[in-house]
């Protein structure tokens, strides 16, 4: 670039009301909406519902830029947050007394959240976020901020960064990067707790606080294999089970008779204990032993005793594709040792070379897809999740969620 065009290029972003859209080269961060009179709007075009297009603007932004809009769309939400704050509060209420009746559990998040919640019920402010409805007369024109800036307002959004919008992508990376933000990975974070409450059917809503128990309640993940409903050992740990994975595949390799589904009774158990979610991983291995398939499914309570998958993840991985060694490291676990040992000591059988070897390759086959569909899986819960963690003034750092 020659001196003369950088100097020209250097003028026009001091010069122009909006830099990010006036220095070459430089993504705007924000989608930008014309509306029908004229006026443009910077925010983010989210989900479109039948005709209506939802726009997310930062109410801030918003009563400084566009005031008369703002007044508009306040009026408009003011009816529909009402209606939500009461629902919210009743299902904040039986959800509170639901667990007043189970046993206490240490390190419990979800209680001290929901006495919060209850006792600020209708007491908080604006929220920082607009979800505005348009309609096609409504816009004259969307203009979205390129691909490769994807969640990176919402981010700025979530870490209260300094008027975003006008900012272009490679100015709010730098920022959101300076904060120790992680961004090597596109994510479109959730902003739900920046929002105003909205009504939400039974389903969904049910859904949300299922989530939100497995994420943060002990005793609520499982493992199935064969007929047997297990306590999930390897529950927040991203990377698969421990050793003790290749332990169903032996079983499988050596046979059995699977016995009577469990779930169900445990599922009541847990609806007896005023629960409404649960988490079951469950583990197949092909007939031929040639592939594991692991599924994690989200287990919703919907009434007194009827429970029904909310959606699933899962992964499906082959021995052969993971090397001739794959598994040799379980080999050297001691556990994993004195398994082999039981097995032949109870009179089941020699386990030769062959059968130990295929045993471990289904074993870290299996280890490799619980890693893979449990961390789509936590990803999933912690995006549907209601905002336990969120911290406030004065409040303690709260631990992760497993």
């Amino acid at each position: 670039m020659s001196a003369a065009k950088a100097v020209v290029i250097l003028f026009a972003c001091l010069a122009a009301i909006d830099p990010a859209s006036a220095c070459a080269g430089q993504e705007p961060v924000a989608d930008t909406v014309t509306l029908r009179d004229g006026t443009q709007v910077l925010g983010e075009v989210g989900e479109t519902q039948g005709r209506v297009t939802i726009f997310l603007v930062r109410r801030a932004w918003a009563r400084e830029h566009v005031p008369d809009w703002t007044r508009r769309w306040e009026a408009a939400e003011q009816t529909a947050t009402a209606r939500a704050v009461t629902q919210r509060r009743d299902r904040l209420a039986a959800w509170r007394r639901d667990r007043a009746s189970a046993p206490a559990t240490e390190n419990d998040r979800i209680t001290p959240w929901l006495d919060r919640e209850l006792a600020d019920a209708g007491a908080k402010g604006a929220s920082p976020l607009m979800a505005v409805k348009l309609l096609p007369g409504d816009i004259q024109k969307v203009a979205r901020h390129p691909r490769a800036s994807g969640g990176l307002l919402r981010q700025a959004w979530l870490a209260g960064s300094r008027n975003p919008e006008s900012q272009s992508a490679d100015v709010v990376r730098g920022d959101l990067e300076g904060r120790g933000l992680d961004l090597s990975r596109p994510v479109a974070p959730v902003v739900d707790g920046l929002l105003p409450p909205r009504p939400e059917n039974d389903a969904v809503w049910l859904t949300r606080r299922a989530a939100t128990e497995v994420l943060y309640d002990p005793g609520l993940r499982f493992l199935r294999y064969q007929g047997m409903l297990l306590p999930d050992p390897g529950s927040g740990q991203a990377q698969g089970m421990p050793a003790l994975s290749a332990l169903p595949a032996l079983g499988a390799l050596l046979g059995g008779e699977a016995p009577a589904d469990p779930l169900p009774v445990q599922l009541r158990q847990l609806g007896s204990q005023g629960k409404v979610g649960a988490l079951v991983t469950r583990l197949e291995i092909a007939p031929d032993f040639s592939g594991v398939m692991v599924e994690v499914t989200l287990w919703v309570r919907q009434g007194a005793d009827r429970w029904h998958p909310a959606g699933a993840r899962s992964a499906r991985v082959r021995p052969d594709d993971l090397g001739a060694d794959a598994g040799k490291e379980l080999a050297q676990d001691p556990q994993v040792a004195m398994a082999f040992q039981v097995v032949e000591a109870l009179g089941l059988g020699n386990l030769g070379a062959d059968l130990k070897r295929r045993s471990l390759g289904i074993g870290a086959a299996t280890q490799k897809a619980l890693g893979q569909a449990r961390a789509i899986a936590q990803a999933d819960l912690v995006g549907l999740a209601l905002p336990v963690l969120e911290r406030r003034d004065g409040d303690p750092k709260p631990a992760a969620p497993r």
